[in-house]
């Protein structure tokens, strides 16, 4: 058994367990002990081909017998998955585990707390790489626990209200908000000791596990899942993290304690790591080298407008870039300003700079995403074994960079990973996406405003400002311009290509009403092609403040069709992304 031993100082307990140090550590994947049974291959931890969810002892345990009980949760057989990589079905099923075993361990003689975590990554000190979480059943409570909840009793004494919801009231919705719904919330807490650290609880009042329940679950799952694909889009990389749940201990008693989940990612950058040195470890006192507030903008900007679905293609007009290696970054190029957006790309995804030249058939600052074709271009040049999604979201962070506007994540995604045939339905939240077929008897045709602008020259950050604040015209175009990508996508798969203009038309109507970005000048053009024969819908394309206008026009008369607009207008097909293709010369559409 492992010793426990009295610190009267801290006046906490110790527990010395030695046999730990003979613990697995680091085995080459084929001999992962948390992997399943392989046929032909020697037994692991779980002797089954396959699993769902699987809980069993450590068998290097801190705690056993009348002591406590330390178990290992694997919720997956991939060994190179992670839980946010999870279906929400996949992880309200671990909720539920978690929940069991709870229960279950809070019966056990002696023990006074159970504790629910998972360690990732080798940052965090984490010897099996193979994703997986860990219960202690403790024979006390633990010593920030036992803080936790001395200071919610003394709140709940002066004021007669639980100190965590008194914390979700004044997180909710404020400027550390990251991610939630009606029924969680995610946020960067004001007094944060880590750069990324983030909590996430149910906004009504819940003791723990046990006290949720199937709502409470379901938005547990979206929310916990939607945090997690953040945190690893965040550096373009797996980022290391503790999760840790802290709920009341088992009994009657700590009613005025709020479950919630606590994230401690070690990462202050990409490449640079939060030690815990002199005044953390030896003191006791945490010094924070960046603000709650931007760290938490940094987080909810990994979506497009909150999240939600969209469908971009990517077309037949490309951007090509070609480059050698030079002192400094420097462009020959027909695109205005590449430069900026040549050296952030190039230093997010830490390459040595680069003379570059770049040519271009993506008319520039239209709104048919000539910056993100651009970056991708180059991206695919000087990193074209990057993951498709990777490059996107490296892409994306240059965008912002050599900006300053919060751009979304949808262009440089379909510049990367668009389908020849095909449209791109993406989740915005997960990045998880699938390949509508697109009609070849249908032409996309993009129509020249005559008004050019450059994005960080409008409104479309505080557009973007407003969303997320709740702003209810807004978020009304929001929520009504997902529920129109669904149906979109439904007609698309029926060939019903009169509705499909339907529904171009009215996400027009609530770009120029309710999110309030389009010009008497693009509503004058829009109108005319919705009059014109041949054409089944047309809409502002892009963040709008002119560029370009987007229609669907039958293919057999768009000759017809540009007559009748009497302005240039570009007729596309569905072409393949860069990264789609595995292009080594750096040659990409545009979004």
């Amino acid at each position: 058994m492992s010793e426990l031993r009295w610190n009267p100082l801290l006046e906490e307990w110790v527990t010395v367990a030695p046999w730990r140090q003979d613990r697995t550590y680091h085995p080459p994947a084929e001999h992962c002990p948390l992997c399943p049974t392989r046929p032909g291959q020697p037994e692991t931890e779980i002797p089954e081909p396959d699993y769902h969810i699987v809980v069993f002892e450590n068998r290097f345990p801190s705690y056993t017998g009348d002591q406590g009980r330390a178990e290992v949760v694997c919720y997956t057989p991939d060994h190179d998955s992670s839980l946010g990589e999870q279906t929400v079905d996949h992880i309200r099923d671990l909720i539920e585990v978690w929940r069991d075993r709870t229960r279950e361990l809070s019966r056990l003689p002696n023990v006074k707390y159970v504790y629910v975590f998972e360690n990732r990554g080798e940052e965090i000190g984490v010897t099996l790489s193979h994703p997986h979480g860990q219960i202690y059943a403790y024979p006390f409570v633990p010593p920030v626990l036992q803080r936790e909840l001395a200071a919610g009793a003394r709140h709940r004494r002066k004021t007669g209200r639980c100190l965590y919801c008194d914390v979700i009231a004044r997180e909710k919705g404020g400027p550390r908000t990251v991610i939630g719904d009606e029924r969680w919330l995610a946020f960067v807490p004001e007094f944060a000791r880590w750069p990324y650290e983030v909590h996430l609880a149910p906004i009504e009042h819940r003791g723990g596990l046990p006290d949720l329940d199937e709502q409470d679950d379901e938005s547990f799952a979206l929310t916990l899942k939607g945090l997690l694909q953040k945190y690893d889009r965040l550096f373009g990389k797996p980022l290391p993290y503790v999760m840790a749940m802290h709920q009341r201990p088992p009994g009657r008693g700590h009613g005025h304690h709020h479950f919630h989940v606590e994230f401690y990612p070690p990462n202050r950058t990409r490449d640079k790591l939060k030690y815990l040195a002199g005044s953390e470890l030896g003191a006791g006192a945490f010094i924070l080298d960046a603000r709650a507030e931007e760290t938490a903008a940094e987080l909810r900007a990994l979506v497009d407008y909150l999240g939600g679905v969209v469908l971009p293609a990517a077309v037949d007009r490309f951007t090509e870039a070609s480059g050698h290696s030079a002192g400094e970054w420097s462009i020959t190029s027909d695109v205005h300003g590449g430069l900026a957006y040549v050296r952030a790309v190039g230093e997010e995804l830490g390459v040595e700079p680069q003379a570059v030249s770049v040519t271009s058939r993506v008319p520039p600052n239209a709104g048919i995403s000539s910056s993100a074709a651009l970056l991708v271009a180059v991206a695919a040049g000087l990193r074209p074994d990057l993951e498709g999604k990777q490059a996107a979201l490296a892409c994306q962070r240059a965008e912002q960079k050599a900006t300053g506007v919060q751009v979304g994540i949808m262009d440089q995604f379909a510049s990367a990973l668009g389908r020849r045939g095909g449209a791109i339905l993406l989740d915005c939240a997960t990045l998880e996406y699938q390949v509508v077929p697109f009609p070849d008897e249908v032409a996309i045709a993009v129509i020249d405003s005559g008004e050019h602008r450059s994005l960080a020259d409008t409104p479309y950050n505080q557009r973007r400002r407003e969303a997320e604040s709740g702003d209810p015209k807004r978020r009304r175009h929001v929520d009504s311009e997902i529920a129109r990508v669904h149906a979109f996508v439904a007609a698309l798969r029926a060939r019903d290509f009169d509705r499909m203009g339907a529904l171009l038309k009215q996400s027009h109507i609530s770009l120029r009403d309710d999110f309030e970005v389009s010009t008497a000048n693009v509503d004058a053009i829009v109108e005319q092609a919705w009059s014109t024969a041949g054409c089944y819908g047309a809409r502002v394309m892009g963040a709008g403040f002119g560029g370009s206008i987007l229609a669907l026009v039958q293919r057999t008369g768009t000759a017809a069709f540009e007559k009748a607009m009497a302005r240039p207008v570009l007729f596309c097909s569905t072409a393949d992304g860069a990264y789609a293709r595995r292009a080594r010369a750096g040659r990409t559409s545009d979004g």
